[in-house]
């Protein structure tokens, strides 16, 4: 595997673009986590962080959409060789090019709260990306996109715990944001969708019709429309009339 880029915080990266191809692969991946074995309480469950892309809806509904301890609750020093830890798992392995993250509410800043996060394969856990701070601090974490090589791999650990041996973690949290994470995903290198005339204005038979086309990521060097009634054309836009429902 490759290294992955250092992680991002948010409104310092470019826009993340998500493709309307684009699945998360961790709606069919199963959840594990430890905080509650803090004894701190506990805020939300694994799954309460992920979004389905295809669906447009988090994987289950919750009220915040996040995994964490009681609010404000104080977990004392967390060596990194037991952190506190969100992981998810899959029974074969799957490819991603893509792996979006969220950190804490912007209500409950983590400047000074090591992280880690790692990747699983033949049961071997290898470190991609660590720090302090960063992401994890009301951020967001990114890496990849559509013109970037897939790695493989069988579970993805996502950890925090104290940057030394006297700073304990508080208010240790994850959070979910809608259509944007948590998200392990393989983007096309090149992807785009038709976009037909808004409603109320409806495509009837008989009737000229204006099409275009819009790209989503990459680079589309030609368009060639197949209308399905035996005609075919080409360009980004075209006028078309089926003759038929």
């Amino acid at each position: 595997m490759s290294a992955l880029p250092g992680p991002r915080r948010a409104g310092a990266e470019q826009p993340l673009r998500l493709t309307r191809s684009a699945r998360n692969q961790l709606v069919a991946a199963k959840f594990s986590g430890n905080l509650e074995s803090f004894d701190k309480g506990l805020r939300g469950q694994t799954d309460d962080l992920v979004f389905n892309l295809r669906r447009g809806c988090f994987l289950k509904p919750s009220p915040w959409h996040e995994y964490g301890v009681g609010f404000g609750r104080t977990l004392g020093v967390v060596p990194e060789a037991r952190p506190a830890f969100w992981m998810a798992e899959w029974d074969k392995p799957v490819t991603a090019n893509l792996i979006v993250l969220s950190g804490t509410y912007p209500n409950q800043p983590q400047p000074a709260t090591g992280w880690k996060i790692e990747l699983r394969r033949h049961g071997r856990r290898v470190t991609r990306a660590r720090g302090v701070g960063g992401w994890y601090n009301c951020g967001r974490y990114v890496w990849g996109g559509g013109d970037t090589a897939a790695v493989e791999f069988d579970a993805i650990r996502v950890s925090v715990f104290s940057k030394d041996a006297e700073t304990p973690l508080r208010r240790t949290h994850f959070r979910g944001e809608p259509g944007l994470s948590w998200i392990v995903a393989r983007l096309p290198p090149v992807d785009a969708c038709i976009e037909t005339p808004r409603l109320p204005i409806p495509i009837r038979a008989g009737e000229r019709t204006v099409l275009a086309a819009r790209t989503l990521s990459g680079a589309v060097r030609q368009w060639r429309w197949d209308f399905g009634d035996g005609r075919t054309g080409r360009g980004q836009q075209i006028v078309h009339t089926f003759s038929e429902p």
